[in-house]
């Protein structure tokens, strides 16, 4: 439920975070809900008082799993006051990452995908009140690129203290390779002049062994067998992982379609198969109750999947800069 905007004083608003009560979070680049499950993770109260995605299929999906619609506002039509109408205190942003890919030619920011992005920046440094918290998440290489210089630049001097990262989910005994920079923001923090992005996740204490691949797939298992001419490619080694691997690559929004670092390939028995998009959403982290709408077909799941977040990991992060925050009220 998208709530009513609400107008508060910065002052009434800062009381407020700090006697516990919900967090108001805008969603940027939304997609099918990643950071929604995410928050919902990380068990902090909070509200979702807007989301954007100009993927229509994506707002089906969202809207099918969280009863609101995104805007499909372009991003770079956004003003100042729409962000602050809102009186939000979170931003979510995981903007498109072609700019920072090999497949994307590395335009990095002086790609027009990135455009977006760079004005949502310019409208932060523009706020009376900016959000407390903002965490961005993306794939490797934007932690090279012009783009991340122009987040740093843009939010320390505000006085916001960073903190970085580069982790994959098999930190967290998940069996799957997605590698991804994350950044966490917080208005306030204690600021560092090192820019090193940490490369372990830090510790909530909990003991994380790797887990196999049986944990997640289906029972029992449709077949989606891989045909022939996509293995028929000379010189290339397909990633094949059965139940018992605690490993496998990752998955990109051409999975089944893309023979080429797409996602691995399921043996199961004496046969070769693609994993499910239920599978793939186990291993994403999406709860068993995450489902797709009618008219939402299978080549569409994969895409959505393979442009979402691993809500483990992001829940994580997210429950690490909450019980930092709290801890120093």
């Amino acid at each position: 439920r998208m709530e009513h905007d609400q107008e508060s004083h910065p002052s009434k608003r800062r009381k407020e975070e700090n006697t516990n009560t919900d967090w108001r979070v805008i969603e940027f680049y939304s997609g099918i809900g990643g950071w929604h499950v995410a928050l919902r993770k990380s068990e902090i109260k909070f509200t979702v008082v807007a989301a954007y995605d100009v993927n229509e299929n994506a707002n089906q999906v969202y809207e099918h799993n969280y009863r609101m619609r995104p805007s499909n506002k372009t991003l770079e039509k956004i003003t100042r006051k729409d962000l602050e109408k809102h009186n939000a205190n979170v931003f979510c942003l995981s903007p498109p990452c072609q700019p920072y890919t090999r497949g994307g030619r590395e335009k990095k920011g002086t790609d027009e995908r990135a455009r977006s992005f760079h004005h949502i920046l310019e409208l932060i440094s523009k706020m009376t009140d900016p959000p407390t918290f903002i965490f961005v998440e993306n794939v490797k290489g934007f932690d090279t690129s012009d783009s991340r210089e122009l987040l740093l630049n843009t939010l320390k001097p505000m006085g916001y203290g960073i903190e970085e990262y580069l982790v994959t989910p098999t930190q967290m005994g998940i069996p799957n390779q997605r590698l991804r920079y994350y950044c966490i923001a917080r208005r306030g923090a204690p600021q560092s002049d090192s820019s090193t992005i940490q490369e372990i996740l830090p510790s909530d204490g909990v003991t994380h062994p790797l887990h196999s691949l049986s944990s997640y797939m289906e029972s029992p298992t449709p077949f989606l067998d891989v045909p022939p001419s996509y293995l028929d490619h000379s010189g290339y080694i397909h990633d094949i992982v059965d139940l018992d691997s605690q490993t496998s690559s990752c998955f990109t929004k051409n999975y089944t379609q893309n023979f080429k670092g797409s996602g691995p390939i399921f043996k199961q028995e004496d046969r070769l198969r693609f994993f499910t998009p239920r599978e793939i959403g186990n291993l994403l982290g999406f709860p068993p109750e995450f489902d797709f709408p009618d008219g939402i077909t299978t080549k569409q799941k994969y895409q959505l999947l393979g442009n979402s977040i691993s809500t483990s990991i992001v829940s994580h992060l997210l429950k690490h800069a909450f019980q930092t925050k709290a801890k120093m009220v």
